[in-house]
């Protein structure tokens, strides 16, 4: 492979290590260990290779190495996402915890109040959103349905907490009227 289809791949992959971080982050039990990855070099430098132009300055033979590091992560990342229930309604996808429903990701054409009113019905909890402030689609999200926003101490992330009956209220006014 040349340098732009080393590149290529390992978008590719980052792109699904990055998911699957994302779905582990609302794991309680994994939570911890998806921010230490987050947080590792070798992701930093893979992620640096996926969105900049900074692969132009290494040579192909880094890029291959890279490329199996990426290729070990995702390996890393599906084997522990296999123990983290997730859960799809209507375009949003979710992981169930003790307390609360945490939301993983949501697809550009979610239907958001059908998903809201699948998710009271079927769990009766509250849900918590960390809402990515560098994600627009997510932000846009939050103030299209102004969803409830407590602080919460985690830099880059807004904390939605939603109540059952903000669900509620989400899901059948908005699809009543």
């Amino acid at each position: 492979m040349n340098k732009t289809e080393l590149k290529q791949k390992i978008t590719e992959l980052v792109e699904l290590i990055y998911n699957n971080l994302h779905k582990l982050e609302y794991s309680s039990k994994h939570s911890l260990k998806a921010k230490e990855f987050l947080n590792r070099e070798s992701l930093k430098q893979l992620h640096k290779i996926a969105y900049t132009k900074a692969y132009k300055g290494l040579r192909r033979d880094s890029l291959a190495e890279s490329l199996k590091v990426a290729e070990k992560f995702l390996e890393y990342t599906e084997a522990s996402i296999k123990g983290v229930h997730t859960y799809e309604a209507h375009g949003v996808e979710f992981v169930e915890h003790e307390d609360c429903v945490g939301i993983c990701s949501v697809s550009p054409n979610a239907n958001w109040q059908n998903a809201m009113i699948e998710i009271a019905h079927s769990f009766d909890k509250e849900i918590v959103f960390m809402v990515r402030e560098t994600n627009n689609d997510e932000v846009a999200l939050m103030k299209r349905w102004k969803m409830p926003v407590e602080d919460a101490n985690v830099e880059g992330y807004f904390k939605c907490r939603m109540p059952v009956e903000w669900q509620m209220d989400v899901g059948y006014s908005k699809s009543m009227g």
